[in-house]
């Protein structure tokens, strides 16, 4: 008889806990005491990877094992993504995100600007830092930020 009072009060508990605390079905799921469905609020030290589907094909995909792409190649990649071309009168074809990062620069090469006297890419990712053609982050003055390509468009 003592245990299952025991037993009983055990199942009691667990029953009405179950109706106050919310229950995690999945990883980012969680149902409420209300039965709502609402997404899993992460902790700041907790970090979650970017994950990228396998048929998407990311800007420094275009640049893997020293190939060296053509401008439109990469006109066609900024366009798929949803990026805007933008140009100037004298500028170079650029290609800007919907938050506004100018995240692709198409550049024919200037000869009254050392260093950019070849047809070269200026890349930024999404927090708007200029990447190399690896993805890393570089700065304005390196070499890594004038990425070769062969130029094909018309300015």
């Amino acid at each position: 008889m003592h245990k299952s009072i025991i037993v009983f009060v055990n199942l009691m508990f667990l029953l009405i806990s179950s109706l106050y605390f919310d229950t995690v079905l999945a990883q980012d799921t969680v149902i409420s005491h209300h039965g709502y469905k609402t997404e899993k609020a992460y902790k700041p030290h907790e970090t979650r990877q970017k994950t990228y589907r396998p048929h998407e094909k990311q800007i420094t995909d275009y640049f893997k094992d020293g190939r060296v792409p053509k401008s439109s190649e990469l006109a066609e990649h900024a366009e798929k993504q949803g990026w805007k071309k933008t140009k100037t009168e004298n500028g170079p074809i650029t290609y800007v995100d919907n938050n506004g990062v100018k995240r692709l620069k198409i550049k024919s090469g200037s000869q009254r600007t050392p260093g950019s006297e070849f047809p070269h890419v200026e890349m930024r990712n999404e927090n708007n830092q200029l990447i190399d053609k690896f993805g890393n982050k570089t700065t304005k003055e390196t070499a890594e930020n004038h990425t070769p390509i062969e130029h094909d468009l018309k300015n």
